[in-house]
């Protein structure tokens, strides 16, 4: 598997195999945790067997916002909201790595024929 180098690459988003992979119900783990965080603290994806809330995956249609507490103890996605006065923070991550399952996985078997529009627009909201 050819990977960043976790100690050079420090604006890398990363994601864990796709959105249409799990509206499939392939939810074979690719990557122990212990391996990601050496990527950084933040990664798209779901735990094995989808034990685990996921960020959004690439190719999800539309725009959304998710949310964090400052806790981080809650979040989820941000439907509406209004603000008298906000400081927005922008980070530019220039670079995007995904690691997909093993050759030998269902994920190679799967038909990602259909569309899956809209089974994620109903999950998304």
């Amino acid at each position: 598997m050819m990977t960043p180098d976790p100690g050079t690459q420090r604006d890398v988003l990363m994601q864990v195999s796709t959105i249409d992979a799990l509206v499939n119900g392939i939810y074979d783990g690719v990557m122990s945790v212990g391996m990601l965080k050496k990527y950084g603290d933040f990664g798209i994806g779901t735990f094995e067997g989808l034990d685990g809330e996921y960020v959004s995956g690439l190719n999800l249609p539309g725009y959304h916002v998710h949310f964090l507490t400052k806790e981080r103890n809650a979040g989820g996605h941000v439907l509406d909201f209004t603000a008298d006065e906000a400081i927005a923070l922008l980070d530019y991550t220039t670079d995007f790595f995904m690691v997909l399952p093993d050759e030998d996985s269902d994920f190679y078997r799967a038909d990602f024929t259909k569309s899956a529009e809209e089974e994620l627009e109903k999950a998304e909201k």
